[in-house]
């Protein structure tokens, strides 16, 4: 609508276009507002008509949906969602998955997916992610934007092949040149929560769960003793089982858990000046805009944006969490009981068999570095 009004004795034109989410427009003539009206309708009509027209859906719109669907449903959404954040960034033959038409993906290019999501992941978690992106296409044919789900149409089903137990962990680990450039793309609350998992090797429930009592500014010192974990709850109706989950706090999974972390300078400084401008007046360091635990399907999603800004190879933020252990490795070298107990590892053997590979005919060299805060410190604060 076009309105009329006379401010300081100067007359202008109004387009209110508030309701769908394009605010007001202020022009000297009503001809101007009325071709920027008559835009705007042409816009509104071409999304419209697209988002109609189901069979040409890129996989974009399609997982936006499918989020929006899993959000209203509740059940178990949060690993599903996480899920659809990290295919959404995958190429299949040099080709971005969101930008492909659902109903041009065929039989031949879920090997092609599978190869995508299989780098860097465990077979089990290879085994998830399909299973999801399989759900993903079951509520395409659902929705009439194809006919047919191609998982039905494997001749052999669902090959996974090269995934080991500890393929999650790169062949070398990640270059502070790459971390610090994912860091120049983020902000705010993002930017700390990276860093800080960067340089202390927490893990994402234990970095959610942390409380300013848990930090010891005078002695460098963090202590980890809880992590957010997912509850998953069952209640039946009409006769079903359905679930309802929640995230809760709760202790660290093992006795190896509970740990001090050291913290160096640059940590320090940025947590304090970080805790002076929080917005949260709480006992929680990081939490949502709204005061409550941050999703688990956030980090994702913040990450892979960040990777894609910085032009660099996606990373988990799981693997802050190696580039943190790559940098002990650096200052302690083959002191293994030192690092396992800052990584939180039940025994030795388990940190020996996810990072020995990384150390090996350099443990001499390695063990003559610089202190722990002299090295990191001036990485960190670059």
């Amino acid at each position: 609508m076009i309105k009329r009004q006379k401010n300081h004795g100067k007359i202008s034109y109004v387009v209110d276009l508030r309701e769908s989410g394009n605010g007001r427009k202020f022009f000297k003539t009503k001809e101007d507002a009325q071709d920027y009206m008559d835009q705007q309708a042409k816009q509104l009509l071409g999304i419209r008509e697209t988002r109609d027209r189901k069979t040409d859906w890129t996989f974009d719109q399609m997982i936006d949906v499918y989020i929006e669907h899993l959000e209203n449903v509740g059940k178990n959404a949060h690993n599903k969602i996480r899920t659809m954040h990290e295919i959404r960034g995958i190429k299949v033959d040099g080709t971005k998955l969101c930008t492909m038409r659902v109903r041009d993906f065929v039989v031949g290019d879920v090997d092609g997916v599978v190869e995508a999501i299989n780098k860097g992941r465990s077979r089990k978690t290879v085994l998830e992610y399909m299973g999801h992106f399989r759900m993903l296409l079951d509520y395409a044919v659902r929705k009439g934007v194809i006919s047919v789900n191609v998982f039905t149409q494997l001749p052999n089903g669902l090959v996974i092949e090269g995934a080991e137990k500890n393929s999650f962990v790169k062949d070398t680990p990640i270059s502070e040149d790459i971390i610090h450039a994912i860091a120049d793309q983020l902000d705010g609350q993002w930017k700390v929560m990276y860093l800080f998992a960067a340089y202390t090797g927490l893990r994402s429930g234990e970095l959610r769960a942390l409380e300013w009592s848990d930090l010891d500014f005078d002695n460098g010192e963090i202590t980890v003793s809880k992590a957010v974990a997912y509850d998953r709850q069952y209640v039946f109706e009409d006769g079903k089982r359905h679930e309802r989950g929640s995230m809760i706090i709760k202790d660290t999974k093992t006795a190896a858990g509970t740990r001090k972390v050291p913290m160096i300078d640059f940590i320090i400084t940025m947590m304090r000046e970080f805790k002076l401008a929080s917005k949260h007046n709480g006992t929680r360091v990081f939490n949502s805009r709204s005061g409550h635990l941050i999703a688990d399907s956030r980090f994702p999603e913040i990450l892979l944006k960040a990777c894609s800004q910085a032009n660099v190879e996606r990373i988990r933020w799981h693997d802050l969490r190696h580039y943190f252990a790559s940098q002990l490795l650096k200052v302690y070298g083959n002191d293994w009981n030192r690092i396992k107990t800052y990584m939180g590892h039940t025994s030795i053997k388990t940190t020996i068999d996810v990072y020995g590979h990384w150390i090996e005919n350099d443990a001499e060299k390695l063990a003559n570095r610089n202190l722990l805060n002299d090295k990191l410190g001036k990485v960190a604060a670059r």
